[in-house]
Formats: C-alpha cells, sequence, structure tokens
C-alpha cells in the first residue's frame, strides 16, 4: 500500500469546527477516477466535466459528461450525460428513464443515518424495456463524520468529510460503497467514482481508486498522478526526487537513484511502458515512443513519483 498522510478529527458533531462556503458543479471543474483493468495494468480512466445546465421539471440540474477512457476491448472513448444538482446539504442524481431525482449523498448526514440510493453501476439507470420499478436501491449507513482543516497536497481547507459502510446492520448488506466523501469534491481516496460503484465487482488486476479534482483546470485536491499533472499543478507541493534526464529526449532517459519499478503512460491514460527489473540499471531506451508528452510514474519502496517527460519526434 502506498503511503498517504491524512489528520482526520473523527466526531458526530459538528460543533467545535468552522466550515468553508462550499459549493458544487461549478464550471471549470473536472474529476477522474482510475477504473478496473482485468487483462493489463492501468488500463484507463473515468473523467468527468461539467459543462453547463439545463432545466428538468422544477430545478436546475447540472450537466456533467463522463468519459470512459480505456485501452481494454475498446480504443475509443465512451461518454455518458450525468444529471445532477446541490441543495440543502444533499446531493442529487436525475434518473432518465424514471424522469424522477434520487438522493445520492447527503453531506449534511449525522453518524448513524441510513442511505436509500438508486443503484447506478452496470444499470444506466434501467436498462431498456425495464420499468422505472424494476430499478435497483441500495442502503449506505453514515459510520463516521470528519473535519480535515488543512488538506495535504491542496488548496482546499476546512472540508466536511462523511464515512459510509455498506453494512447497514448485522443482517444487512448492500455490497455498494463510495469511500469517503469530501463536501465540495464528492467521493476520494478509495472511492471508484463519482457515482459511486459495487463492492461485489470481480477483482481485478489493478482496483479504481480517486485521481484528482480540478478547478479551472489547476489540480485542486488529488494524486500527482496521469492525468492529473498534465492538466496543472499549481500550489501543490511536488516531492522531493533527482529527475529523469534529459528532458526533453528522443533516445534514452537516465536517473542517478535506485528505482523499483518505471511506467510510461501517454496523455490519453494508456501505459506504453513497464519495467520493473530496475535493480542495476540506471537508464531505458525510448526510441520506441512517438513524439508527445507522457507520465512517468516512478516506484521507490512505499512511495510513488511522478513526472513529466517529453518526447522529441
Amino acid at each position: 500500500m502506498k503511503r498517504t498522510i491524512l489528520f482526520l478529527f473523527l466526531s458526530s458533531s459538528v460543533s467545535g469546527f468552522s466550515q468553508d462556503e462550499v459549493e458544487w458543479f461549478l464550471d471549470g471543474q473536472e474529476w477522474y477516477y482510475n477504473i478496473y483493468c482485468f487483462q493489463s495494468f492501468f488500463c484507463g480512466f473515468q473523467h468527468y466535466e461539467v459543462s453547463g445546465a439545463e432545466m428538468l421539471g422544477e430545478h436546475e440540474a447540472t450537466i456533467l459528461e463522463s468519459t470512459y477512457y480505456t485501452s481494454e476491448g475498446t480504443t475509443e472513448p465512451i461518454s455518458e450525460t450525468q444529471y445532477l444538482r446541490y441543495s440543502n446539504d444533499t446531493v442529487w442524481r436525475y434518473a432518465t428513464q424514471a424522469e424522477q431525482w434520487h438522493m445520492l449523498w447527503d453531506m449534511g448526514a449525522e453518524v448513524g443515518d441510513v442511505w436509500t440510493i438508486q443503484e447506478a453501476v452496470y444499470y444506466g439507470y434501467g436498462f431498456e424495456g425495464e420499468e422505472p420499478t424494476d430499478i435497483p436501491l441500495f442502503k449506505v449507513r453514515v459510520d463516521s463524520i470528519a473535519f480535515w482543516d488543512d488538506i495535504p497536497n491542496s488548496s482546499l481547507s476546512n472540508r466536511r468529510v462523511i464515512y459510509v459502510n455498506p453494512v447497514v446492520n448485522e443482517t444487512e448488506e448492500s455490497l455498494y460503497t463510495f469511500g469517503p466523501i469530501l463536501d465540495g469534491v464528492g467521493p476520494i481516496n478509495g472511492a471508484h467514482d463519482l457515482i459511486g460503484n459495487s463492492s461485489a465487482t470481480a477483482l481485478p488486476l489493478q482496483s479504481p481508486y480517486f485521481q484528482c479534482f480540478l478547478e479551472g483546470g489547476q489540480l485542486a485536491y488529488g494524486a500527482q498522478g496521469s492525468p492529473c499533472l498534465t492538466l496543472g499543478t499549481d500550489g501543490i507541493e511536488q516531492t522531493d526526487i533527482r529527475p529523469i534526464y534529459p528532458n526533453p529526449s528522443s533516445e534514452r532517459i537516465f536517473w542517478d537513484d535506485s528505482l523499483d519499478e518505471l511506467r510510461i503512460i501517454d496523455l490519453q491514460g494508456r501505459l506504453v511502458y513497464r519495467n520493473n527489473q530496475l535493480s542495476s540499471v540506471r537508464s531505458v531506451p525510448i526510441d520506441q515512443l512517438s513524439g508527445g508528452t507522457y507520465i512517468l510514474q516512478m516506484e521507490v519502496g512505499e512511495n510513488s513519483f511522478i513526472q513529466k517527460l517529453v518526447v522529441k519526434p
């Protein structure tokens, strides 16, 4: 498990904490999540982006374009539209088939609350021909509530975090999870995507997880890995490591410190090079790569380091 340091204050009460004004689903906000990989390592990611608003019944809905990039099974991105809104501390999702709003998560929840939510995994809010009453529901229980005063490697601060558990009680388990939910951002860390994912999915080669949250093209919170680093890191603390050089390069790259593993990923999230036999190696050829910008992911013990690489044609 990679080393991640977070300072949490767990509480069942909001007293004693000052919550910043939080707005959801603004123009320029984007989310990235890794996706399940069954045949390869780091096969792609899920991207959400706010792309406007429209009226759905009596409510104004934020339009989120969701794009699924993967190198497994298809080379073409898969896109769909999500409709979300935020009101009274609650995020709602619109079920297009049922033409109804359903609660997604309640940021004003208290410990012990149980949410009943319409399931979204592999259903798209209902298969064609299904009746709205056929669309499954699931339940999660609010386990604990935290406040992050200062969020490491982030421009955000003073945010409420809700932890939920798919085990509702001793006899009922919904097999569904969000991961921690950060106010104004959504599911983070071990979360599978912005909407949530079934915890009963078959074991993958790589478990998916939250990558990053961006505002106006700048990294506001999350991992410093692909594709986040390619979109901006102003104000984000970078880890100290001697860089790979030369950069730009066209034939071979070098490094001075020992590496356990090196991965090169293109801007579409495809793994184009991987080497975990580097104990006595201090360089690798890159002349097989097309010209362009790539992300280097370097593993050293329990730590992971990220660097951009420009390959000259």
